[in-house]
């Protein structure tokens, strides 16, 4: 069996080409040969900016091998302590279960854990085709052909799109499968260095502002991790929020926080512009009807999370 991995999504924070990465090294250790066409140049410099793997997914890369590339690109962020716009304490909660040896859930740059795994598939010889868009699927005799936009073309025996919340593999599978729906919300993120925050390291303080939702984790080194949750109802134009720069966001976000106890608007503002990540609206797939993938004997698309 051949199968091809599609990983086609623009959104900032997916991690589809991780997704198809790991899945391909897990058929290499069954005996199957799988190649990936990546949508993205090679390389993963500014797309993302970080995300919290936990434990059940560092126990995956585990049974193959792969989880000690990703733990050392991060560290450990086992717990989240919430505050109100006030300052006031809230609770507290884990990020997950630690696994039996104690390993908790890491926060690692998305860019980070993309070159590790893609690092360690290059060690154990699987191939990855960078800069191939899918624009087309194609039933054969005994299997699939994927067409993509340089005109180029791969076939296989099957076809799994891990290609998220707005996945060309699945409008190819089923026309009428339901659309992405738009949330309400934009998300963006960054790093902050010479700001003094109250929180151990490897701890996330997650405040819900006045305005807008913010959360912070503070790595080892004494940098600073944020995120910010921006509300907007009307749904951004594709491109729309991710063409507005980093300095606009600073003065926006600087507004939107200024009422609120906590650090954001000094993280915010104390943020290199190179270092604060482009925006992206957040959708959400409320569910997939099964009928319309029976229809399709060998084109597969990965279930989607929400995702920015």
């Amino acid at each position: 069996m051949h199968p091809l991995f599609l990983a086609e999504e623009d959104y900032r924070l997916a991690l589809l080409d991780v997704e198809s990465v790991f899945i391909t090294m897990a058929l290499q250790q069954a005996g199957i040969r799988a190649t990936v066409y990546e949508a993205h140049a090679r390389g993963a410099a500014g797309i993302g900016v970080f995300l919290t793997l936990a434990s059940n997914g560092i126990d995956a890369l585990a049974t193959i091998g792969a989880d000690g590339p990703a733990l050392a690109a991060g560290f450990p962020t086992p717990g989240i302590l919430l505050r109100s716009t006030t300052g006031k304490y809230l609770g507290a909660a884990r990020t997950g279960l630690p696994l039996p040896d104690g390993t908790t859930s890491h926060t690692l740059k998305r860019a980070d854990l993309h070159r590790a795994l893609n690092d360690e598939a290059a060690a154990r010889g699987i191939v990855v085709h960078h800069g191939r868009r899918l624009v087309d699927v194609e039933q054969t005799g005994d299997g699939v052909r994927a067409l993509f936009d340089d005109g180029s073309d791969a076939t296989g025996e099957v076809l799994i799109g891990a290609d998220g919340i707005h996945s060309v593999v699945r409008r190819r599978i089923d026309p009428d499968a339901p659309a992405p729906t738009y949330v309400g919300l934009v998300n963006l993120g960054g790093y902050a260095r010479g700001v003094e925050v109250d929180a151990e390291p490897g701890s996330y303080t997650m405040i819900f502002g006045k305005h807008a939702f913010f959360g912070y984790a503070l790595a080892p080194g004494g940098e600073v991790w944020w995120f910010a949750n921006v509300p907007r109802g009307d749904e951004p134009a594709r491109g729309e929020v991710e063409a507005i720069t980093a300095e606009q966001w600073q003065h926006e976000l600087g507004k939107l926080y200024a009422e609120d106890a906590g650090p954001a608007v000094q993280l915010v503002q104390a943020s290199n512009p190179a270092d604060i990540m482009p925006a992206s609206p957040t959708h959400s797939l409320p569910y997939l009807p099964v009928p319309g993938y029976r229809r399709r004997r060998r084109a597969r698309q990965m279930p989607a999370r929400p995702a920015p």
